[in-house]
């Protein structure tokens, strides 16, 4: 990925304008950009939470 689009990525994350991401911003970016990404996370959770609650 070139300098420029990963300054214009995280300019487009940077929803305060403070020249950072915070987590939110980040995670919020994540979601934007990698759909996929965040389904496996979620499934991933979604079936370790039903693991604890199998487990006494």
């Amino acid at each position: 990925m070139r300098d420029d689009e990963l300054r214009g990525m995280l300019m487009e994350g940077d929803l305060d304008g403070d020249g950072a991401l915070s987590e939110m911003e980040f995670c919020a970016l994540m979601v934007r950009l990698s759909p996929e990404l965040m389904e496996e996370s979620w499934r991933l959770v979604d079936e370790a939470l039903q693991q604890r609650v199998r487990s006494p």
